[in-house]
């Protein structure tokens, strides 16, 4: 997803009052037809590398080592649940993939069916369900689960003027939730669905990154505007490739063999020393 200036931004926001009349084309007929089956499978689901990575390392909006602004405006495409564990205490300054994960698309139904993906080098269960870690009081500090939580969301940037033909050829962003911020989202969700009967692709979404005094930061989630008639062929079109970014494993490439199969953990710490190394300050830009 190229990275653009904030100097050069434009925005181009629709009111959701003044909705656009484009007139009926034969594209625009498909995409509702492709929408209402993506709006069955995703009925009841909230009730319970490709691509680039937008990461919140230090409470901030990277885009590799490209500090972002602290606020985003976007489509998010689709969205899939992410268990993540990990033996010893996750540091943001030197991440290391998880020891077992899971992944599922929302969209597939309720996260009791999730279990270990073959890529986990160190499963630690057949079902996440009845996980010894799946359970609150079991993370490295605090009340939470060892095993988080997370949501994962690809996502186009809004943050410019957009056309049908950028948005049919728009480069993607993954990022992933924090456990802390889920509720926030799923309930902008809900809301979305329950009172304007739309879908999350249907809507703009505003996303910012804020600190927390008990969280360290969480990520806002807004309603900004109904996406466009017009503009909705093509972010139908990247369903299929949203869904290949949201289903891909986490990269052990850089691990060494012995690093890769852990040994299990076995009890929860009560406390996690966490390694804080300097990074450069980069100057804040969109994605």
């Amino acid at each position: 997803m190229a990275v653009k200036k904030k100097a050069t931004r434009k925005k181009a926001r629709t009111s959701s009052s003044k909705a656009m009349a484009p007139a009926k084309t034969t594209a625009i007929a498909d995409y509702k037809a492709e929408l209402a089956k993506y709006a069955q499978s995703t009925e009841n689901a909230e009730i319970t590398g490709g691509g680039n990575v937008i990461s919140t390392r230090n409470g901030q909006f990277h885009l590799g080592d490209e500090q972002l602004d602290n606020e985003l405006r976007v489509i998010v495409v689709d969205q899939a649940h992410e268990h993540a564990y990990y033996t010893e205490a996750y540091d943001s300054d030197n991440p290391a993939p998880p020891d077992c994960f899971a992944l599922a698309l929302v969209r597939d139904g309720s996260e009791d069916e999730m279990g270990p993906h073959p890529d986990s080098p160190d499963p630690q269960s057949d079902k996440c369900v009845s996980c010894e870690w799946n359970k609150f009081g079991t993370a490295q500090t605090g009340r939470g689960k060892a095993c988080t939580q997370r949501r994962r969301i690809v996502m186009v940037s809004a943050d410019t003027e957009l056309t049908p033909e950028s948005v049919a050829t728009a480069d993607m962003a993954r990022m992933s939730i924090p456990v802390t911020s889920v509720k926030a989202f799923s309930a902008m969700v809900k809301k979305v669905r329950k009172v304007m009967n739309k879908l999350v692709m249907e809507v703009y979404t505003k996303l910012s990154i804020e600190p927390d005094s008990k969280t360290q930061f969480r990520i806002n989630s807004e309603f900004d505007g109904e996406v466009e008639e017009a503009l909705m062929p093509g972010v139908v079109g990247l369903i299929a490739q949203a869904k290949d970014l949201l289903l891909q494993p986490f990269d052990y490439t850089q691990q060494g063999e012995e690093e890769s199969k852990p040994a299990r953990r076995a009890a929860p710490k009560k406390k996690a020393a966490r390694k804080k190394a300097a990074r450069k300050k980069a100057t804040r830009r969109k994605f």
